[in-house]
């Protein structure tokens, strides 16, 4: 062999060697790369998830899943923040796996999987679960005397009663608002006027005021938008103003029957002197103009967290829910009443038939004046919030025991946030659907039930001769004592009034204006049995017409 090809071969056999060992080199520093990238996602996913930042943390462990889908730490995970994301169809697939190998998971993980099948309506599913965790708790005596396996046991009465419930079909017809109404993002906290023509309802929208993010869900800030029925239906909402809507959370709580004061609720953060809480605020329409919103009365607002109220057809009774020390647990619903000079007096607790241990929420009087609707999370529900209906029984002066109106409206996610007509058979409500446009969305339910006794009468006050609306005050009281029961106002723009009346009396409408002779009518609806609404313009004449 020739000494050129001798140097040829070794230099063609170092080049071979040197790049063996670059590409051995190379690769095992991609994989000390790709194990150090993964070990910083795990890192991330876990801090997120620690810190409650479920929107965060899901994303991370998907990445991871699809990276190595046979690490356990990862299915669970994914399915614990569908589950808190109200993603549940997303959550069983995952949790289905975990069950497939339940040795590798921490006994929670059969809790969650359970709730999970119980929120698809997969009772047998779900109950079977419940018991196996039960079963696994009362092993230890610490389980049972820390609480836990009673928690467990109600569980498996909830479900049971979801069961029962969804076996008894009703035939509501349940409607999704549609397009026009319901977005991506959450629409929930419907309040409808009396007369079905004025919705305002709450989303979590990208163009929120001030563009902020919650940073615990990563939904964009509460606004509230308001939105008119007409001929075609109902019109494209609109956020509304700046007297309404701030740069913090905005939500519509309730709304009078002639749509003229709105309810809200802003919350407050933490400071170094006072800690975070929610109140309730008002603001009443000047002609089209909805004026700031006030913070309402100290008797109302406490320390604590007041989220929801309703205001009576009069506006003389405001039911509300707070926290407050003296509660029955959890949130409690309370009345009030409006004194004659217009401050509130102090509230009422309203006793151990409608509050329970647990939370109550969204309480609503129908324009009926005793018909209670309201949420609960206690009582016999179906899983977490559902809505409940209670009397007054005027001669025993107490609630009725409340009534779960049953599925398909109540469903085993929280139920909270309705409005109903003044007929009493539409109810308006937000809910998590799986035919819904991608988180809550506004739906409205046709009951079957008899139409409330209760008359609506409803139009404008006008000039007599220009036809222009005029700003009326508008009086009613209770014949034959002549004392004034509720008063209201005609609104400056429009002229439009609407008013209520219950059955089984007779009322005496005065309506007075500055310069405008006053108008007397009187109302007998002794006989009234059903509902009615009525359209009547008023036509006032000048004094000087005379």
């Amino acid at each position: 062999m020739s000494l050129a090809k001798s140097i040829f071969l070794y230099f063609r056999k170092t080049i071979f060697y040197c790049t063996l060992l670059f590409l051995i080199t190379f690769s095992n520093y991609l994989e000390a790369q790709k194990k150090l990238e993964i070990y910083q996602l795990q890192v991330t996913a876990k801090e997120y998830f620690d810190n409650y930042k479920y929107h965060l943390a899901l994303p991370v462990y998907l990445t991871l899943y699809q990276l190595n889908p046979e690490v356990s730490e990862y299915k669970y995970a994914i399915a614990y923040c569908y589950l808190f994301l109200d993603k549940n169809e997303k959550a069983l697939p995952f949790f289905q796996l975990c069950l497939q190998e339940p040795e590798k998971y921490p006994l929670q993980m059969m809790y969650y999987a359970a709730k999970a099948y119980h929120l698809s309506g997969k009772y047998d599913f779900a109950l079977k679960y419940f018991e196996i965790y039960k079963n696994y708790l009362s092993q230890n005596k610490k389980n049972i005397k820390n609480g836990m396996v009673a928690s467990a046991e109600r569980d498996i009465r909830i479900c049971s009663t979801a069961k029962e419930l969804s076996a008894k079909p009703n035939g509501i017809k349940i409607t999704n608002m549609g397009g026009t109404i319901n977005t991506e993002y959450p629409e929930y906290g419907p309040v409808v006027s009396a007369d079905q023509s004025i919705l305002i309802f709450t989303s979590n929208r990208p163009n929120t005021t001030g563009g902020n993010i919650d940073p615990i869900d990563g939904k964009y800030f509460e606004d509230i938008y308001i939105c008119y029925h007409t001929d075609t239906g109902w019109s494209i909402p609109e956020k509304m103003g700046t007297n309404i809507n701030t740069f913090g959370h905005d939500a519509s709580i309730g709304l009078s029957a002639d749509g003229q004061k709105l309810i809200l609720y802003r919350y407050s953060e933490a400071t170094a002197t006072f800690k975070a809480s929610g109140d309730l605020y008002i603001s009443e329409l000047n002609g089209n103009t909805w004026m700031p919103a006030v913070k309402m009365s100290e008797n109302i607002n406490s320390s604590g967290w007041e989220p929801s109220a309703s205001l009576s057809s009069d506006e003389k009774t405001l039911f509300f829910t707070s926290d407050r020390k003296d509660g029955k647990g959890g949130t409690d619903i309370y009345s009030i009443k409006k004194l004659p000079h217009g401050e509130w007096a102090m509230p009422q607790n309203l006793g151990d038939i409608i509050n329970t241990p647990y939370d109550e929420d969204s309480p609503y009087l129908h324009p009926d004046g005793k018909t209670l609707y309201f949420s609960s999370n206690g009582h016999n529900t179906m899983g977490g919030y559902d809505i409940f209906k209670s009397k007054w029984d005027e001669d025993l002066k107490t609630w009725s025991i409340p009534i779960n109106i049953g599925p398909p409206i109540n469903t085993p996610h929280d139920d909270i946030h309705f409005s109903w007509s003044a007929d009493g058979r539409r109810v308006f409500f937000s809910s998590i659907r799986s035919e819904g446009f991608g988180d809550r969305d506004l739906y409205y339910a046709d009951l079957n039930t008899d139409a409330a006794e209760v008359m609506l009468l409803k139009g404008r006050v006008l000039d007599s001769t220009s036809k222009q609306p005029i700003s009326a005050k508008i009086y009613i009281s209770d014949k034959p004592s002549n004392d004034i029961i509720e008063s209201a106002s005609s609104n400056s723009e429009t002229g439009k009034y609407l008013l209520l009346f219950s059955e089984g009396k007779g009322y005496r409408i005065e309506i007075q204006a500055k310069g405008y002779e006053t108008i007397i009518q009187d109302v007998n609806i002794e006989e009234l049995h059903e509902f009615k609404e009525i359209h009547q313009d008023f036509f006032m004449q000048k004094l000087d017409e005379n």
